[in-house]
């Protein structure tokens, strides 16, 4: 049940361990599109009585342990949770500044594109870059 939830929900919950090696007592996933919703998420699922959400440290995110028998009531309970959780906390994509010319904004924009990722593409004259630079709305300058 978890596992075709995530699988249905990858847009948002991403679990990129391959179908063939998944595990039906551990799930390990992550939400992508903005990780600081994670602790959030950990948090929360704490107040609706799931615990122990937190990743391992060598492989960070959430991860769900159902061991001892867990009971199908249980997972659903869970099920319930992340839906709220997700419609609650919606992720925005990224935003893509660059220059309206073919650099390296075009080749990022291919792979955001050919990974399905929705994102913003903001194209900047001069003016406006020099702007952006100085306002530090930029993370890396």
């Amino acid at each position: 049940m978890l596992q075709e939830f995530l699988d249905k929900h990858g847009d948002y919950y991403v679990c990129r361990v391959d179908k063939k090696f998944r595990s039906r007592v551990n799930t390990i996933f992550r939400i992508e599109g903005d990780r600081s919703l994670e602790d959030k998420f950990i948090k929360e699922a704490e107040a609706n009585k799931c615990v122990n959400t937190r990743g391992h440290p060598f492989n960070s995110g959430i991860r769900i342990c159902m061991y001892n028998a867990m009971p199908v009531e249980g997972v659903k309970v869970l099920l319930a949770f992340m839906e709220r959780f997700k419609n609650d906390n919606p992720v925005k994509g990224p935003t893509l500044y660059y220059f309206d010319l073919f650099g390296r904004g075009e080749p990022i924009r291919m792979a955001l594109w050919k990974a399905g990722v929705k994102f913003e593409d903001k194209r900047v004259t001069g003016q406006a870059w020099a702007d952006l630079k100085a306002s530090g709305k930029l993370e890396f300058g």
